[in-house]
């Protein structure tokens, strides 16, 4: 099978690194209330982090850029914290999900619910638009060896280092056969484990590959929910097209920058329950190079 880099999953996994980087990424999810500067958390939820002092606090009413300034009674769980903003949420009979983080999913995914916290964001790709033409990249591997039964046996490399997974070429060699795994050899001489099973004396083999690079621009559809999807939709945006955000995704991946976001906008959803729930969309563009590996 040939193979892909950096696939979709790692192309998602890098843009949501991005997003928990500029947005609060705090793992606390509880039920609590706010009474003044004092917040109680009255039950922690399931696979819930422990709440740390200078956590952002987040739910349905609460006003943007409240945190943790102190403990109370509660040093990470159940209890009391002092907070930034006096404020009332809630009360002992009338707890709120509340969380410290907002939590970034990939959507179109049936197997994944809707986050508990009020403020999430998930991602689905649009478009991918081809922005050059390939770049190819042969790297040569040869060498002699040898092959009985499915053991390969490689007693002289020549150039490049033999890969996993890389396919063998030779006079003698069955069409199609693979190197499934290492045995004494990691790269060099040594015995190798080979598919199909067959009989080779020992002669000169090959197992180069061609990388094929082509630069793409791949659109992706940020939705933004929550009492706080206003701001931070208009975060992610301007970051997205400044220096800042193009330093954070080249520390995350070489392959992977952003070129531009288009301006938030407001596109708020009936639920199940027929409430509204707000959401500001932002489409973001990326340059992805990525590079198809075939054998040669």
């Amino acid at each position: 099978m040939f193979t892909i880099s950096p696939s979709e999953s790692d192309v998602f996994a890098t843009l949501r690194s991005f997003l928990l980087a500029v947005l609060p990424a705090g793992g606390a999810q509880f039920n609590g209330s706010i009474d003044g500067n004092m917040l109680t958390v009255a039950s922690m939820l399931d696979g819930s982090a422990a709440i740390s002092l200078g956590d952002p606090v987040l739910g349905q009413d609460v006003t943007y850029g409240t945190y943790i300034s102190a403990f109370g009674t509660g040093t990470g769980g159940l209890g009391t914290y002092v907070i930034s903003i006096a404020q009332t949420i809630g009360g002992a009979d009338d707890t709120r999900v509340l969380t410290t983080g907002v939590e970034v999913i990939q959507a179109q995914d049936n197997r994944v619910p809707e986050p508990v916290g009020s403020d999430y964001v998930t991602m689905t790709p649009l478009r991918r638009t081809r922005l050059s033409t390939n770049v190819d990249t042969p790297t040569d591997v040869t060498f002699t060896a040898s092959i009985d039964g499915n053991a390969m046996t490689v007693t002289e490399l020549k150039t490049g280092a033999i890969a996993q997974g890389g396919r063998i070429f030779g006079v003698g060699v069955a069409v199609g056969t693979l190197l499934q795994a290492f045995g004494s050899g990691t790269g060099g001489t040594g015995t190798y484990f080979v598919s199909p099973s067959q009989e080779v004396a020992s002669e000169a083999m090959a197992a180069g590959t061609k990388e094929t690079t082509e630069s793409v621009q791949l659109a992706v559809q940020v939705d933004v929910y929550g009492p706080n999807s206003g701001n931070f939709a208009q975060i992610i945006s301007t970051l997205l097209r400044d220096e800042y955000g193009v330093s954070l995704f080249a520390e995350l991946s070489s392959a992977i920058a952003p070129l531009y976001a288009d301006e938030p906008r407001q596109l708020a959803l009936s639920d199940g329950e027929q409430q509204y729930e707000n959401r500001w969309l932002v489409d973001v563009e990326l340059q992805v190079d990525e590079t198809v590996t075939v054998p040669q």
